[in-house]
């Protein structure tokens, strides 16, 4: 299933709300995140709304959702008509990129930095002519999570194309990593007792040097024998202690 970036218009009683999601023929995801939803639209958590897309109206019921990082809203669709779902189909075939969060390699959660490994410690994100530095997350062969300040890197949307560089924890640098937008995530994060809104990027690798992939998959290797190595020594230890 596509999923469209799109500008959606959120209309319930006497209230309206300009809002960002993703749609698809099922409904749209991330409409609000739990800090960002108005108070008249608490209100409206499952109850019906009219959604209003590219000069169509829809109606919709909006509900909370949950996942292990942030509490968000969705909308789905009531009783679309076939032409009506037509009319979505067109744009998301058209416009919609494939869900980032169908990955073909696990993540790697950042670990902390040690001498048997090099691991990528900042992003050097190029997009629109300007450079924005930004932590990384985790990290695939097939793509890395960055974070930065919401609001940082404006008019980026999801299906767009980045570069970036890494930096690794030895001083090396990985250059010219051509990249997809693949999904965008906004949430709070606290910090010294305040909230503090942060936006996450998926990006999807497309391309880059033999040299420059040949490296990235060798720190990647590395890493994961480190890791078995250490699986390994804990085994030992466990069958010691029980003998």
């Amino acid at each position: 299933m596509k999923f469209l970036h799109a500008r959606l218009k959120l209309k319930f009683g006497e209230h309206s709300e300009m809002v960002d999601g993703q749609l698809s023929e099922v409904g749209a995801t991330r409409v609000f995140l739990q800090h960002q939803i108005p108070t008249e639209f608490r209100a409206a958590i499952g109850q019906v709304l009219t959604v209003m897309y590219n000069g169509r109206s829809f109606n919709g019921v909006l509900i909370q959702q949950t996942s292990d990082h942030e509490k968000y809203y969705d909308v789905r669709f009531l009783h679309l008509l076939e032409e009506e779902r037509e009319f979505l189909r067109k744009d998301i075939d058209t416009y919609g990129v494939e869900p980032g969060w169908s990955r073909k390699f696990p993540r790697i959660e950042l670990p902390p930095l040690h001498d048997e490994y090099f691991m990528p410690t900042l992003c050097s994100l190029r997009y629109d002519g300007e450079e924005y530095f930004l932590t990384i997350l985790n990290f695939t062969l097939g793509g890395i999570r960055v974070e930065t300040i919401a609001g940082a890197i404006p008019k980026i949307k999801i299906g767009q194309y980045v570069r970036f560089d890494l930096l690794l924890s030895n001083g090396e640098l990985l250059r010219d990593f051509d990249a997809e937008v693949r999904n965008m995530a906004n949430q709070s994060r606290k910090d010294d007792d305040e909230l503090h809104p942060v936006q996450s990027l998926g990006l999807r690798i497309t391309k880059c040097s033999k040299t420059v992939d040949k490296k990235y998959k060798t720190m990647i290797r590395d890493y994961c024998v480190y890791l078995k190595k250490i699986m390994v020594d804990e085994q030992y230890r466990i069958e010691d202690e029980q003998e």
